[in-house]
């Protein structure tokens, strides 16, 4: 498994293309997330090295995201038409994505494979003992939860500014939400801006095994992504019976 950094210098280039060139030429079978700047990259120097590559799609280059400044799309345009036409196999995380891959290669070529999630471990359980962080919610308080990255796709700092809206009619709530990522600074900008800090809490990134008190005890989980194939996080909340409100995409 290898996670280059990306740089558009050409020393960042050159780096990249020579590691991905050597250790493509050593493996037996080239596996690739999405269809960006790395999938691109990596379906060229499979086919340059007769290696069969697998591309699994789930909304990078395929989902419109919003945001998306508009001297980014030609490459993401470019990117997209090379990673899926050069792949092999693309698997798709859901029905939706396979929809949207198939207006750019053949159905024939797509597999769907749905993300799953550990059903043993997501599962009611009264007997867990509450978060120490929900303390923070005040008695008789609803408890929402969002489980996301914190990335401007998956809409959090929208939902910072809808729930200062809700604040005004109803204070009786706390957010917390568990994630990290580029946007933290961010979210936490709006947070004080708005003023939301005695009703929104980042709890920061969690382990998987430490996520089912956190969904155990909260009363409403929250999704506003303005992209999404297969939400793991949706599927888990599922799963712990709880109710789940999505943005419609």
């Amino acid at each position: 498994i290898i996670r280059v950094p990306w740089s558009f210098t050409p020393l960042g280039i050159v780096r990249n293309i020579r590691a991905l060139w050597d250790l493509i030429g050593t493996h037996d079978v080239v596996h690739a997330q999405y269809c960006f700047r790395l999938a691109a990259l990596c379906a060229v120097i499979a086919r340059l090295r007769r290696k069969p590559m697998l591309l699994t799609q789930q909304g990078k280059g395929i989902v419109p995201e919003g945001g998306t400044k508009m001297r980014h799309r030609p490459l993401v345009a470019f990117c997209r038409f090379v990673s899926l036409r050069l792949a092999t196999l693309v698997t798709s995380t859901s029905r939706e994505i396979t929809d949207l891959t198939a207006q750019f290669v053949p159905r024939a070529k797509i597999r769907d494979i749905t993300n799953g999630y550990d059903a043993r471990l997501f599962r009611p359980d009264p007997s867990l003992p509450m978060p120490p962080e929900f303390t923070k919610a005040p008695d008789g308080a609803m408890k929402l939860l969002t489980v996301r990255r914190l990335n401007p796709k998956n809409g959090i700092h929208i939902l910072v500014q809808a729930l200062a809206l809700v604040r005004d009619r109803n204070p009786r709530f706390h957010y917390f939400v568990i994630g990290d990522g580029l946007v933290w600074d961010f979210i936490e900008e709006l947070i004080a801006d708005y003023r939301m800090e005695k009703h929104i809490t980042l709890l920061g990134a969690r382990t998987n095994d430490a996520l089912q008190p956190n969904y155990q005890h909260a009363d409403l989980v929250l999704i506003p992504s303005s992209a999404e194939a297969t939400s793991i996080t949706c599927i888990e909340a599922i799963g712990m019976e709880k109710p789940v409100i999505t943005s419609k995409v």
